[in-house]
């Protein structure tokens, strides 16, 4: 079985988890989940390196900024990891399954699941660096929680 996921790793501001950050979170959730594929998503501008990965069921994919090319790849996904951007906005309309961190100050005005697809969120407040391993945490947890069910239910 074929079971995509996807993490965002866009380098934005103050409401998101590092390129390291993301990187770790997927090693961990590959390591547990040897089932699963995980998606790294990039794009050219970030200029982001990504080191072979010693998982097997770890991808790279370098989108080069065509909006079918992101659409074409959320379609699969049986769940989607992700920072705020777009691309929870597209998984939203297209009911895939999503996880998303999400500040604090945007979370009212760009909730999602208005589409009917299953959402859930991790808020980020505007202090949240001073205990950021918490947060990664909480994310790593609602992360295994989401696929454990995806899995179970198959």
């Amino acid at each position: 079985m074929e079971f995509h996921l996807f993490g965002r790793s866009s380098l934005r501001f103050n409401g998101n988890f590092t390129l390291q950050e993301w990187i770790e979170i997927t090693q961990i959730l590959a390591d547990v989940y040897l089932e699963v594929d995980f998606i790294l998503m990039d794009y050219p501008e970030s200029k982001a390196s990504f080191v072979d990965f010693t998982q097997n069921n770890i991808k790279v994919f370098k989108n080069n900024e065509d909006l079918l090319n992101l659409v074409a790849l959320i379609q699969i996904l049986d769940l989607l990891l992700s920072v705020n951007t777009a691309n929870v906005h597209i998984a939203d309309n297209l009911r895939i399954p999503t996880l998303e961190i999400v500040r604090q100050s945007e979370s009212r005005k760009w909730a999602c699941g208005a589409y009917g697809g299953w959402y859930d969120y991790v808020v980020l407040p505007p202090n949240w660096q001073e205990d950021r391993k918490n947060y990664q945490n909480l994310f790593l947890q609602k992360s295994k929680e989401k696929i454990s069910k995806i899995l179970l239910s198959r």
